[in-house]
C-alpha cells in the first residue's frame, strides 16, 4: 500500500495508530421516515424489504407499518396487544410476526390481528433481558431470547421445540450461522459470547470478545460471516463503539475501538460490508471506512434485507427510521493521479489541467465509467471536488503497463478544490451498467527517474 494503515492483527491490539491522514469516506443514498411517535425500538422487514413493522416500547400505539417505496407509514395495527406488548423485537414469516417481549414471545396474525402467546414468564427477567428474532435460513424455525430464555420455535405449528435458560442479565445480541447449526449470544454486561446447537440449543461454549480495553456497557450485537468468523459489536459505558472479531470456535483474534455512538453492526449478504447502526460501512476484510450514511449520530438496531438491498436503522432521532440504498454503497478502485509518462494537452491552453486515471483490474473494467457523472478532488469535502467536468484523454491506454486498457481524464486543477485537502485527491462515478465507484489517490510531488516522472498509484484494498 502506498499510505500507512492500521489492520487488526491475529492478536488483540495492543498498539492505537498513531495520528494519520485519512480521506473522508464516501456517501450513500438514503431517507428517513418519520413514524409518528418516539421510542422506537426496533423493526421487521418484509415483503422483499419494501416494508417494516416499527416497534415501539411506549406510546398509544405499539406497532406501525412503513413502506420503503412510498416512504411513509401505511397502517397501525392496533388491537388489544396494545395494551400489553412491549417490544424489543421480531421478524415476520409468512402472514405471522413473531414478537419478543420483556415478558415473553408472541405471534400476531398480520391479517386477522390474532394474538398467540408462545412463551410467558410469569416473573421479570432478573435483568434487562432482551433482543430480537432471527430466522433460520428456510424460515422453519426463529430464535429469540424471551425472560432470560433462548427459545426456538417452529414457525408452522407455532411450538416451542427447545428452550434453555441463558445466564446473565444483559442478551442482547442474537444471530445465527450462515448454514443454520450454530446461534450466538452476546452479553453487554460480562463480555462474553455463548455458542449453542441449533437444534438441541445445547450450550457449545462460551468465550470473551473483550477487547483491549473492554468497558462493561448496555450493548452487544453479532453478526457471522460466509466464512463464520463472528463479529461483535459492542458500546461501552463511554459510549466508544467497539468490534471483536472471533473465530468460528469463538476465540478472539482481534478488536477495533471507534469514536461512534452505534449499537447496532450487521453484514450485508455476500459478506463484503460490515454496517453499524450510525451509518459507518466498514469493508470487511480490511476494516478500513469506506462509506458513511448521512450523519447519523447515534444509533440503535439495523437490519439488511435479505437480497442485500437496504438496510432499516433506528435511532438517528426517537420518531424516525433510516432506509438506506445498499446499492449505492461504491466499488473501491484504484487511480493514479498524474500518472507518470502521460503528457495531455488542455484546452484552452493556459488552462491547467490535472490527468487522473481510473485504473482497470480483475472483474473490473474502468472503460465502463461514465466519464460525465465522476466528480473529482477534495479528499476531505465532497461538496468541494468538480462534477461533470471530465475530458477523456484518447487514444484509449494502457496506463500502468498491466496490460489492461484504463481510463484517463483530466479536470481543470482551478476546480478540483485541491487546495489544503491533504495529500490525496479522491474521486466518485457511476458504470454504465450500473453501481458506483470511488477511490483516492496520492498527490504526487513532482521527482525523477531517467528523465520521467515516476508513478504513484493508489491500489485497492487485497480480494
Amino acid at each position: 500500500m502506498w499510505r500507512m494503515r492500521c489492520l487488526p492483527s491475529i492478536a488483540i491490539l495492543a498498539v492505537a495508530c498513531g495520528a494519520a491522514y485519512a480521506a473522508a469516506p464516501f456517501s450513500v443514498d438514503s431517507f428517513d421516515i418519520d413514524v409518528g411517535q418516539d421510542y422506537v425500538t426496533d423493526v421487521a422487514v418484509y415483503e422483499n424489504g419494501s416494508r417494516a413493522i416499527v416497534m415501539f416500547n411506549d406510546g398509544p400505539i405499539r406497532l406501525r407499518i412503513i413502506d420503503a417505496e412510498k416512504r411513509g407509514v401505511i397502517n397501525t395495527l392496533e388491537g388489544d396487544f396494545d395494551q400489553h406488548i412491549l417490544a424489543t423485537g421480531g421478524a415476520v414469516v409468512g402472514r405471522q410476526f413473531f414478537v419478543s417481549c420483556y415478558y415473553g414471545l408472541v405471534v400476531i396474525d398480520l391479517e386477522s390481528k390474532e394474538i398467540t402467546q408462545i412463551h410467558m414468564s410469569k416473573s421479570p427477567p432478573s435483568g434487562y433481558a432482551s433482543s430480537g428474532v432471527v430466522v433460520s435460513s428456510k424460515a422453519d424455525r426463529i430464535y429469540s431470547i424471551s425472560a432470560s430464555d433462548l427459545l426456538a420455535v417452529d414457525t408452522e405449528t407455532q411450538e416451542v421445540v427447545a428452550q434453555v435458560p441463558v445466564a446473565g442479565a444483559h442478551q442482547y445480541g442474537l444471530a445465527i450461522s450462515r448454514d443454520d447449526r450454530e446461534i450466538y449470544v452476546t452479553d453487554g454486561n460480562t463480555g462474553m459470547l455463548s455458542r449453542y446447537d441449533a437444534a438441541t440449543l445445547s450450550l457449545l461454549g462460551a468465550s470473551s470478545f473483550e477487547g483491549a480495553p473492554f468497558e462493561k456497557g448496555r450493548v452487544a450485537s453479532v453478526t457471522v460471516a460466509p466464512g463464520g468468523s463472528i463479529y461483535v459489536g459492542y458500546l461501552g459505558l463511554s459510549g466508544r463503539f467497539s468490534f471483536s472479531i472471533l473465530s468460528r470456535l469463538g476465540g478472539l483474534t482481534s478488536t477495533k475501538e471507534f469514536e461512534y455512538g452505534a449499537e447496532g453492526l450487521a453484514m450485508t449478504p455476500d459478506g463484503a460490508h460490515l454496517i453499524t447502526s450510525t451509518g459507518e460501512i466498514f469493508e470487511r476484510e480490511s476494516l478500513e471506512l469506506l462509506a458513511k450514511v448521512g450523519r447519523l449520530l447515534y444509533g440503535g438496531s439495523i437490519h439488511i434485507t435479505r437480497d442485500g438491498r437496504r438496510a432499516f436503522m433506528t435511532g438517528p432521532t426517537p420518531s424516525s427510521v433510516t432506509v438506506v440504498d445498499l446499492t449505492t454503497i461504491p466499488r473501491r478502485v484504484a487511480i493514479a493521479v498524474r500518472p507518470a509518462g502521460v503528457e495531455v494537452h488542455p484546452e484552452p491552453k493556459d488552462e491547467p489541467v490535472i490527468p487522473v486515471a481510473i485504473l482497470s483490474a480483475p472483474g473490473f473494467d474502468a472503460t465502463g465509467v461514465q466519464p460525465g457523472s465522476v466528480c473529482f478532488g477534495n479528499s476531505q469535502d465532497e461538496e468541494r471536488r468538480v462534477c461533470g467536468d471530465a475530458r477523456v484523454v484518447r487514444p484509449a491506454r494502457d496506463v500502468n503497463g498491466d496490460g489492461s486498457i484504463d481510463l484517463l481524464l483530466t479536470f481543470r486543477e482551478s476546480s478540483a478544490g485541491l487546495e489544503g485537502a491533504g495529500p490525496e485527491a479522491c474521486l466518485t462515478g457511476k458504470m454504465t451498467t450500473g453501481g458506483r465507484i470511488a477511490g483516492c489517490g496520492a498527490i504526487p510531488t513532482p521527482h525523477f527517474e531517467g528523465g520521467m516522472m515516476s508513478p504513484i498509484v493508489s491500489k485497492p484494498p487485497s480480494e
